[in-house]
């Protein structure tokens, strides 16, 4: 059986309140990068696989919602995108953004959705998916 293995990485983006959004990093395991006067995140070396929304807090051992306290940490007018590639031993290969900005509006945009949208536009036959 084989392991989905998947990476993950942010864009930069202006927070407004760096300590917060370093400390954020740190509960989530999540390597904080910046560059310039703008912060963002990968994927740390000792996380499993790929991103999730889902998040642990280890002092209240409840949930937590990872892209919610996010958005509460965005300056005003910012965007975070969240971009995932992923596989499966090449039978299933996967690309998907989380776009989410500070007033807390998200959109999920998955690249086999997005193409088999596009394929439908370009024919009326049946189209395959790219998967295994």
């Amino acid at each position: 059986m084989a392991n989905y293995e998947a990476k993950f990485r942010s864009n930069y983006f202006e927070v407004n309140d760096a300590e917060a959004f370093q400390a954020f990093c740190e509960r989530h395991n999540l390597e904080l990068i910046e560059k310039e006067n703008r912060v963002g995140f990968l994927m740390s070396d000792s996380k499993e696989s790929g991103f999730s929304n889902n998040g642990w807090d280890l002092e209240t051992e409840e949930d937590t919602d990872v892209l919610g306290e996010l958005c509460q940490l965005l300056a005003q007018g910012q965007v975070a995108i969240i971009l995932e590639v992923g596989n499966e031993k090449m039978r299933y290969l996967n690309a998907q953004a989380w776009v989410i900005n500070s007033e807390g509006e998200l959109r999920h945009l998955d690249l086999t959705d997005l193409a088999m949208e596009a394929a439908a536009t370009l024919t009326t036959a049946d189209v395959a998916g790219p998967e295994y």
